[in-house]
């Protein structure tokens, strides 16, 4: 693993989740019988999201391949997007945020993100509550990712990971007042904007409601949501960019028709949402190979 960076940052707060923030693909290579993580790769990724004048990028945190990579490629994709991300800040004087998720099945695992995390050039972390083993609530799964760490949290709502259970806004209100200061924000991934609207209405003081679900984006951004998670950005940032910009219909247009242009791709090739996406990098030259782990 590269030498980690020795900035010092401040916590993530609400006022700067905002904008567009890319959940970074991981790409993978084949050399002879063996996968590994390409590392060149993931710099390329890292460098062509940040020209595209993203304020963000998401690690480990892309619900489709974070609960399924080995975990040391996770780690070490953490690793190098973190300093990869820095440096570009450094020499370009930007400040372009890095949010890791702890999107792991095992609490030992989630943990041993969070502490690294800590160490490195990271702003926040992306914690999945109910995203929990056996006999552990999302309240403790929450205390001891907590603990670890004083980075701020931000929560991810995304039903698919938690069996379609969802958050309840005023849960999370509650949490709030349980760790004063640290839950910053929301990715809120439900498949329509309902509680995105829901959040929204209850005007959490320091809060910044980010929306996960692309095809919600012109309607969260309309009611006033902060900014936009979406993969696509890995392939096409400017679009997504100059979309939060301009949040207009006639801006969200093609982004609406590469959505149903993807749908149509997969449902004719079989390929899953992961594939699909890993394809569109090659394509684009970012990737040297399509090799997905996930789904």
């Amino acid at each position: 693993m590269p030498e980690k960076a020795l900035q010092e940052i401040e916590p993530l707060s609400a006022v700067d989740l905002k904008g567009i923030f890319a959940p970074m693909l991981n790409p993978l290579i084949k050399v002879g019988d063996e996968t590994r993580l390409d590392e060149t790769s993931l710099a390329t990724e890292v460098i062509h999201v940040a020209n595209g004048g993203v304020s963000g990028e998401f690690f480990g945190a892309n619900a489709s391949e974070a609960l399924y990579l080995p975990f040391n490629f996770l780690l070490n994709s953490i690793y190098i997007g973190a300093n990869t991300v820095s440096n570009f800040n450094q020499e370009h004087d930007t400040g372009i945020k890095v949010v890791v998720g702890t999107l792991r099945h095992s609490l030992e695992e989630r943990l041993m993100v969070a502490k690294l995390a800590a160490k490195l050039s990271v702003d926040a972390l992306v914690v999945v509550p109910f995203l929990t083993e056996a006999g552990i609530t999302a309240e403790d799964n929450l205390a001891q990712i907590a603990t670890v760490t004083d980075l701020s949290l931000i929560f991810y709502d995304n039903p698919k990971l938690t069996g379609d259970v969802t958050m309840d806004p005023k849960w999370v209100a509650a949490m709030r007042q349980k760790f004063p200061g640290r839950i910053i924000g929301v990715k809120e991934s439900a498949a329509n904007v309902e509680l995105t609207r829901q959040y929204l209405e209850m005007n959490l003081p320091d809060f910044s409601v980010m929306q996960g679900d692309t095809k919600g984006g012109l309607a969260a951004l309309d009611m006033g949501a902060k900014g936009m998670v979406p993969v696509e950005a890995c392939v096409n940032p400017g679009r997504y960019v100059n979309f939060y910009h301009e949040p207009t219909a006639a801006n969200f247009q093609p982004i609406e028709a590469e959505i149903a242009e993807r749908k149509l791709v997969m449902a004719e090739s079989g390929e899953n949402w992961l594939q699909y996406f890993k394809r569109q990098m090659v394509e684009a030259g970012i990737f040297q190979d399509g090799l997905a782990i996930g789904k």
